[in-house]
């Protein structure tokens, strides 16, 4: 019987990888070709044999890199192909990047976590979902109270039309009152909170795009759920194609980090790219997050802790490395006011604000408009009132040139004294400067 089972194993070792793509046991000689391949990570000092012997748990758990949830519970028994899993590649940030830091807060999740129907549109424009996994369990709300708190109107559970008309039942606002704090582990519960992340410091402001991407494997041809959150806009994309988007400040603004969606995406076995962008609107906490599941809609249900769930890829692993950004960042002046503005002798008030950004005042700004006359007061201080999520330089240009810049580090007024440039044309620039 020995001699049997040791000539199944060496026939074993002579399949192709065609083969092993179903379920079968695979062994070391193979495990050692798909290493040299890089399809496994093979761990630090450790030495896979020449042999045809099948690999087991404990040899599989000690050589290479796996999701190793998908591995036998059993020590000793050896694992089918599909459940030597690789663990996900991240993929490198382009010219743009920020060091990446855990990103949660309070309301993350308050409404916990909702398992949507096939066939839902990717604006979510259209959809069936119904919620799962409980009002209670911490794997997917912060809290209960703070459930309570941020979900006091339950999500609608079917949409054919405008998802602003759903959005506009959940209260607590996405407002500059809220603040946040970068820490090792978070103090709440839920999904977004377990593995978002954002720039460390928080400072790219409202208007680029933060990212993370990477390679996973999918086990074999199912259909898998993809858990998706963020504050406040996302797109999430799988090899490329545009899957889910809540892409319009307009229309979209809580309901993407008050829910986690789990959305069903089918994919074929092998590898497959994932990609979320995310972009936060409102100064104050933002985040991006998103998990693979391997289970079935009971099992994600039932779960209560992340060891009941078989996760292939997880945000929370970009933690400590980098998120990506769209491209640099460009301060954004949101309010801009001049005050005591008073020529002197007979002259016409110029004081214009040239396209911060698109933003611009339109015309002259002067008190009363634009004036004519003789005036005994002198131009005295004038006050800049400045929204900004960056660090800059407020450039105040006298007659096109610039006679002083003053250093912008939050939103705050600004006081220039223009007493020295009667009847001369002013203009007020911004510019993003290194912290």
């Amino acid at each position: 019987m020995k001699r049997i089972l040791s000539l199944i194993l060496l026939i074993s070792g002579a399949f192709t990888s065609a083969t092993y793509a179903q379920d079968h046991l695979v062994t070391h000689r193979f495990i050692r070709d798909k290493v040299t391949e890089g399809y496994f990570q093979q761990k630090a000092g450790t030495t896979i044999p020449l042999d045809d012997y099948c690999i087991n748990a404990t040899e599989a758990k000690t050589w290479l890199h796996l999701v190793e949830n998908m591995l036998p519970a059993e020590p000793t028994r050896m694992p089918w192909w599909s459940e030597l899993v690789p663990v996900p590649k991240v993929t490198p940030c382009g010219a743009y990047f920020d060091p990446a830091c855990q990103a949660d807060y309070e309301s993350y999740g308050a409404c916990g976590a909702w398992l949507y129907q096939p066939g839902f549109n990717v604006n979510f424009s259209s959809f069936n979902r119904a919620r799962i996994g409980g009002t209670t369990n911490l794997l997917w709300i912060p809290s209960t109270a703070l459930a309570a708190q941020y979900c006091s109107t339950p999500p609608v559970t079917q949409q054919s039309g405008l998802m602003m008309q759903s959005m506009a039942q959940l209260p607590a606002g996405d407002t500059v009152l809220k603040s946040q704090t970068f820490g090792a582990t978070s103090i709440w519960g839920g999904a977004l909170n377990r593995c978002g992340v954002w720039a460390c410091d928080n400072t790219v402001g409202t208007a680029v795009w933060m990212s993370v991407s990477g390679v996973f494997t999918a086990p074999s041809a199912k259909t898998y759920y993809i858990g998706v959150g963020a504050d406040n806009l996302f797109e999430l994309y799988i090899d490329g194609i545009l899957i889910a988007a809540m892409n319009d400040p307009v229309v979209a603004s809580e309901e993407s980090f008050l829910l986690w969606h789990i959305l069903p995406v089918s994919l074929t076995a092998g590898s497959h790219t994932i990609e979320l962008k995310a972009r936060n609107t409102q100064p104050g906490p933002a985040s991006l997050g998103c998990e693979v599941y391997s289970n079935t809609p009971v099992e994600i249900g039932n779960a209560t802790s992340v060891d009941d769930l078989n996760i292939l890829f997880t945000s929370q692993a970009y933690r400590g490395q980098s998120i990506c950004r769209s491209g640099p960042i460009t301060p954004v002046i949101r309010s801009v006011k001049a005050t005591n503005l008073m020529p002197a002798f007979t002259a016409t008030c110029f004081t214009s604000i040239p396209n911060f950004n698109n933003f611009s005042l339109g015309g002259f700004l002067c008190p009363g408009g634009t004036q004519t006359g003789t005036y005994t007061n002198p131009v005295s201080y004038t006050t800049i009132s400045i929204s900004c999520d960056w660090p800059a330089y407020l450039h105040v240009l006298v007659n096109n040139e610039i006679v002083e810049s003053i250093m912008v580090d939050d939103t705050g007024d600004y006081y220039v004294d223009l007493s020295a440039y009667p009847q001369s044309h002013y203009e007020f620039r911004l510019e993003p400067r290194q912290s």
